[in-house]
């Protein structure tokens, strides 16, 4: 495997690449860092001469009427129409995102209530190295191996998926991405709702490079998918902080809108987010946080990966490092013998692992091709598949009096999902399981 690592100062997204074509109708994708082209620190008095696109963070003590204050002023000099908000599920302010020129960026870095004020400066996208009761229970005996894996009880040879066939029916698992193919036949002949969310500056309902695809056919597709029958949210943003945010944000509005409580799952792979030691840029990390807490009250599980920098080490991007104070489920990749991948991260926030190497998914465009190899390699792809794992285990009738505790279901899964894995090789990584065996009293 190929894995080469570009690096710049401040802010970093971790993505993945464009796909590149294996056949007539197939592509691959490759896992990717990316980021701003411009500095992405608090700016006092220094701006682009000209007008460019900024996130402005009011500061944690800011009172409710400076805040108001503050957005009338900013409508007023940018246009009402031009000024975006990003609030938490309480309706308290996070950020203001508006178009500055230089002079009124200076004016409002004067402000008392003003914390930070960043650009949203495109990204540029850089190759990167490296007690249950009996149920009905199916089997597919021509399942992918990764996706055996899930069932294959302790002890036991892999003999095909087998699950229980409620597999995340009336749970809904949003995906975080730049693009979709809903046409695949992995999402047309799989029973769940689809439906599409656009977050700042995204559109379309396309795939730009496969990524997103083949993440959300390994959580709910027809034949690849842990959980086929799971609904689904493509959440489409753009690669920029600002997308990023109102995506997160736009999931917090749809559960409570929806009444998901309870009955949701996130899956974040595309969008990790970073920062340099030095940079230490805590306000697009603290509201990110507020977000993720917003969830959790919410009852919401969220899955994210550990990243592919496995010369890290250790977990070294958000939202996972928030696993110590929010229970996220960090997820980390192993190959399909169960031996932990060189590119995976670990260390004491991971959670589990998945198979994430050469993985077989849906493709970017048609109705048919899939995708394979080396291009569905990392842990962008292991982490849709625990995603699904989560939602199948929420889907479970016998598990609701577990599980279904108002204020800890998150909590709850991922308790679940660590008392269930366990490694399939010596010295290995626990590796997550469906625990189908136990629903045979």
């Amino acid at each position: 495997m190929k894995f080469t690592l570009f690096k710049l100062i401040g802010l970093v997204l971790v993505t993945s690449a464009a796909a590149s074509p294996v056949g007539n109708d197939e592509s691959v994708v490759r896992d990717a860092i990316l980021e701003p082209s411009s500095d992405f620190s608090i700016i006092k008095g220094r701006a682009p001469s000209s007008s460019a696109n900024y996130i402005i963070y009011p500061k944690a003590n800011a009172v409710k009427k400076d805040v108001e204050a503050f957005t009338k002023s900013l409508q007023s000099q940018a246009g009402k129409t031009k000024v975006d908000t990003l609030t938490d599920v309480n309706g308290k302010l996070l950020a203001w995102y508006a178009t500055l020129s230089a002079s009124q960026v200076a004016t409002i870095n004067k402000n008392t209530i003003i914390g930070s004020v960043a650009p949203d400066a495109p990204l540029k996208t850089q190759v990167k190295p490296s007690g249950i009761s009996k149920r009905a229970l199916k089997t597919d005996k021509k399942a992918q191996p990764e996706l055996q894996m899930f069932s294959t009880a302790p002890g036991k040879k892999a003999s095909g998926y087998t699950y229980d066939e409620k597999a995340g029916q009336g749970v809904t698992i949003y995906v975080l991405d730049e693009g979709f193919n809903l046409k695949h036949k992995e999402f047309t002949s799989s029973p769940g709702t689809k439906r599409w969310i656009f977050s700042k500056g995204a559109s379309g309902e396309n795939d730009p490079d496969g990524h997103g695809s083949c993440c959300a056919s390994k959580a709910l597709g027809s034949t690849v998918g842990v959980a086929p029958k799971a609904n689904l949210v493509a959440v489409k943003l753009q690669l920029t902080s600002w997308s990023l945010l109102k995506a997160w944000q736009a999931v917090v509005l749809d559960v409570q809108q929806n009444r998901l409580q309870g009955k949701a799952v996130v899956s974040n792979s595309k969008a990790s987010v970073g920062w340099t030691v030095d940079r230490n840029e805590k306000w697009f990390r603290d509201a990110l946080e507020i977000l993720l807490k917003n969830l959790e009250a919410l009852d919401v599980v969220v899955v994210s990966s550990s990243g592919n920098f496995g010369n890290h080490i250790d977990v070294s991007t958000y939202p996972s490092l928030f696993a110590d104070r929010t229970p996220i489920i960090v997820t980390g990749a192993v190959d399909n013998k169960g031996h932990l991948a060189l590119f995976s991260q670990g260390g004491p926030l991971v959670t589990t692992t998945a198979p994430g190497v050469a993985v077989k998914c849906a493709a970017m465009s048609g109705t048919s091709a899939y995708q394979a190899g080396e291009g569905s390699t990392g842990t962008s792809f292991s982490t849709p598949a625990v995603a699904g794992l989560a939602a199948y285990f929420l889907s479970l009738d016998s598990l609701r009096p577990r599980l279904q505790v108002p204020g800890s279901v998150a909590k709850n899964v991922k308790a679940l999902i660590q008392e269930h894995h366990y490694a399939r090789v010596s010295g290995g990584p626990k590796v997550a399981w469906n625990a189908q065996t136990l629903l045979r009293n």
